[in-house]
C-alpha cells in the first residue's frame, strides 16, 4: 500500500474509518480495562441520545476487550491512547485521523478505494464539481474527470461543499490542475498535495520600528454631515490605523506613538490621496484638518479629519467650493 497524506480529507477518513468499526462491532464492546482506586471498569461505546459515546462500565469476572480484525496490535494500541470517557464516537476518529504518528493510508486502514466509494455515496456522480468560461466539470460514472458546455444560471454553491472537505479553497485551488480524463484517485492526490501557504514574512530583526508599530493602515470613510443635502460630497474623513494589542502595555504604545506619530501621520495621509473614491470627489488634501486622534481601547488609533473653516459663517469655504466644482 502507498503512503497519502490525510490531512486535507481528515472528517472524510474520520467518517470512513468510523464506519469501518460499526461495521466491525465495536458497538456495545468492551476497549479497554483501567483499574481504578476501587473498582476496575471498562471503557465502552453504547447508543446514547442518538450519538455513541464512551462511558465507563463495571466488567464482571471474566471481561475480555474487543479489537477490530483489520487492525494490527501496535496501531489499535496507540488509537486507544486517544480514547477518553464521555469522548463521542466520531470525536475519537477524528483524533485518531489527526494524529501523526499513525500511518492509516500505507497499512490499508484507509485506502484511495475508500475515498471514493465515500464521494459516490454522496451523490456526486455527474455533479457539477467546477464551473469555469463556460464549462462544466464533473465526475462521471467511471470517476473519470470529464468537461461539458453547460449554462448554470444561478449556480453559487457547488455541491462538493456537502462532502465534509477539510478546505473548499483547496479543493478549488486543485481543481484548476484537473485535466479531462484524469481519474479520481489523481484529482485527490493533487488536492491532498495542497499546502497553506501564508504570507512571505520578514525575520523580526529586518522589520523597523515603524512596521512593527503600525500593523495596517484601513481604508478611509468618507462621512457627510445630516444638515448636508449636497450629494457627492464629503465633510469628515475618518481613518483607522491598527497597532500592538497585546505586545505593548499602553503606556509603552502611547509612547511609541508619540515616537513615530509624523511618519504615522504620512502613511494615513497617503492612504487618503491614493484612494479612488476621495480623488473622485476633486478636494485638494489641504483642505482638510486633523481634529482628533484617539488610541481606542481596541487597539485602533483612529484619525478624524474634517473641513476646514477658512471663512466666516454662511460663506462658502474654499473647501465647499471645490465640493462643488466651483472656481
Amino acid at each position: 500500500m502507498d503512503h497519502f497524506n490525510l490531512k486535507n480529507l481528515a472528517t472524510v477518513a474520520s467518517k470512513i474509518l468510523g464506519d469501518k468499526f460499526i461495521k466491525d462491532g465495536i458497538v456495545g464492546q468492551p476497549l479497554i480495562i483501567r483499574t481504578g482506586r476501587s473498582v476496575d471498569f471498562v471503557q465502552t461505546y453504547g447508543i446514547g441520545m442518538n450519538n455513541m459515546v464512551c462511558r465507563p462500565i463495571h466488567p464482571g469476572a471474566s471481561a475480555k476487550t474487543w479489537a477490530p480484525t483489520f487492525i494490527d496490535e501496535a496501531h489499535w494500541a496507540q488509537m486507544l491512547m486517544h480514547l477518553r470517557p464521555g469522548q463521542r464516537f466520531w470525536n475519537w476518529c477524528l483524533h485518531i485521523v489527526d494524529d501523526e504518528n499513525l500511518d492509516l493510508t500505507s497499512t490499508g486502514i484507509i485506502t484511495m478505494d475508500d475515498i471514493a466509494e465515500s464521494f459516490r455515496e454522496r451523490d456526486f456522480i455527474n455533479q457539477p464539481m467546477r464551473i469555469a468560461k463556460g464549462k462544466v466539470y464533473y465526475f462521471d460514472e467511471n470517476l473519470v474527470y470529464q468537461c461539458r458546455k453547460e449554462v448554470y444560471e444561478g449556480v453559487r454553491f457547488l455541491p462538493i461543499r456537502h462532502w465534509p472537505l477539510e478546505n473548499m479553497t483547496f479543493w478549488q485551488m486543485a481543481a484548476t490542475h484537473f485535466i479531462p480524463g484524469m481519474t479520481f484517485e489523481e484529482c485527490t492526490r493533487k488536492y491532498l498535495e495542497m499546502k497553506r501557504v501564508g504570507p512571505k514574512k520578514k525575520p523580526e530583526g529586518l522589520y523597523t520600528k515603524l512596521e512593527l508599530l503600525v500593523q495596517k493602515v484601513g481604508s478611509p470613510e468618507f462621512e457627510r454631515s445630516t444638515d448636508n443635502p449636497k450629494q457627492n460630497t464629503v465633510d469628515r474623513i475618518r481613518v483607522e490605523v491598527s497597532v500592538p494589542k497585546y505586545r505593548l502595555s499602553r503606556q509603552e504604545l502611547l509612547a511609541e506613538i508619540k515616537a513615530h506619530k509624523s511618519e504615522i501621520d504620512r502613511l494615513v495621509l497617503e492612504k487618503i490621496v491614493q484612494s479612488r473614491r476621495f480623488q473622485r470627489y476633486g478636494v485638494p488634501i489641504n483642505c482638510f484638518q486633523l481634529t482628533n486622534c484617539i488610541l481606542r481601547a481596541d487597539s485602533q488609533l483612529e484619525y478624524l479629519f474634517e473641513l476646514k473653516e477658512i471663512h466666516g459663517a454662511g460663506e462658502n469655504t474654499s473647501a465647499e467650493k471645490h465640493k462643488e466644482g466651483k472656481p
